[in-house]
C-alpha cells in the first residue's frame, strides 16, 4: 500500500513537471515571455494605485477583494521585477526585513526559506522604486488586513501567505491569459537571457536565479550572495529593456509620496 502511494505520487510529479515545461507550454500557447510579464505588471498597476489612495484616504471604504488584489499584485512585481527567487522566498519575507534593507543598501540577507539549509542564503536586492512599492503596501494595504505575524504578504485573516504559486499565476493569465507559476519564472528569465545577453550576464542571472548546487557548496556566503544579486540585478534591468525602464517610471510617477505614513 505505502509503495503504491510513493509510485503515485511520483507519477503526479512527473506529470506536473512535463505539463509545466517550456516546451509543452509553448506548444499549448501557454508559455508567457519576459515582455508579457512585464505588459501585466503595467496593465494592473492603475489599478494598484487606486486601491493604495483608497486606503491611504479612504479605508474604510475598502473591499477584501481589493486588498486580496494588492498583495496578488504585490507577489507578481516581486517575482518578476525583483527576482524570480527559488519557491516560497518571498513568503518568508519579512517587515523587518524591509527596514533593515533602507540601512543595509537594499540587500536582504534573507536565511528562512523552504530550501535554507541547502543554500544558507538567498540575498535580494531592492530598488528605490521597488522598496517605494513595498512601503506603500506595509503602510497603508498590510495593516487594513490586521496582520498577525510580521510577514509582508499575508493573507485577508492576517495569517502568513502560503499559496503564492495560486496568487501569481492567476493574476498574470487574468492580464495575459497565459500559465505561468512562480517556480518557473526563473526559466522564463533564463529563455530570455540566452536571446539578449551575453554568455557572461548569462551566467550571472542563472547563479543569482537558480542557485547551483555547486555555487551553494563552493561560494555561496553572504558577500558572495550580495556580490551575485547586484550583478544580477543590473543584468536583469538590461533584459528588461525598454519595457522594464518604461514601467518602473510609470511606477515612480503613480506611486511616488504613497508610500510612507
Amino acid at each position: 500500500m505505502y509503495r503504491t502511494v510513493l509510485e503515485k505520487s511520483a507519477q503526479n510529479r512527473l506529470q506536473w513537471t512535463s505539463e509545466l515545461d517550456i516546451d509543452a507550454l509553448e506548444a499549448k500557447g501557454h508559455w508567457a515571455t519576459l515582455e508579457e510579464l512585464l505588459e501585466g505588471v503595467g496593465r494592473y498597476l492603475p489599478r494598484y494605485e487606486r486601491v493604495l489612495n483608497s486606503c491611504k484616504d479612504n479605508p474604510v471604504s475598502i473591499s477584501p477583494f481589493d486588498l486580496s488584489f494588492a498583495t496578488k499584485f504585490l507577489a507578481v512585481y516581486l517575482f518578476i521585477k525583483v527576482k524570480g527567487s527559488r519557491p516560497m522566498t518571498y513568503r518568508y519575507l519579512t517587515v523587518e526585513m524591509v527596514n533593515k534593507a533602507k540601512t543595509n543598501g537594499g540587500f536582504i540577507d534573507q536565511k528562512m526559506f523552504e530550501t535554507a539549509g541547502k543554500y544558507g542564503f538567498d540575498s535580494v536586492y531592492l530598488t528605490e522604486t521597488s522598496m517605494q512599492v513595498l512601503d506603500g503596501y506595509i503602510n497603508h494595504i498590510r495593516p487594513l488586513l490586521k496582520p498577525n505575524c510580521d510577514y509582508v504578504l499575508v493573507t485577508r485573516n492576517g495569517g502568513q501567505h502560503n499559496k503564492l504559486g495560486e496568487l501569481t499565476s492567476k493574476l498574470v493569465f487574468d492580464a495575459k491569459g497565459k500559465y505561468v507559476h512562480p517556480t518557473r519564472y526563473r526559466q522564463i528569465v533564463g529563455t530570455a537571457s540566452t536571446r539578449h545577453l551575453s554568455s557572461t550576464a548569462q551566467s550571472t542571472i542563472s547563479e543569482d536565479q537558480k542557485h547551483s548546487s555547486v555555487v551553494a557548496k563552493v561560494h555561496y556566503q553572504k558577500r558572495r550572495s550580495r556580490e551575485v544579486a547586484s550583478k544580477a540585478h543590473k543584468c536583469l534591468e538590461k533584459l528588461h529593456g525598454n519595457n522594464g525602464t518604461e514601467l518602473e517610471m510609470e511606477v515612480r510617477s503613480r506611486l511616488s509620496d504613497k508610500s510612507t505614513s
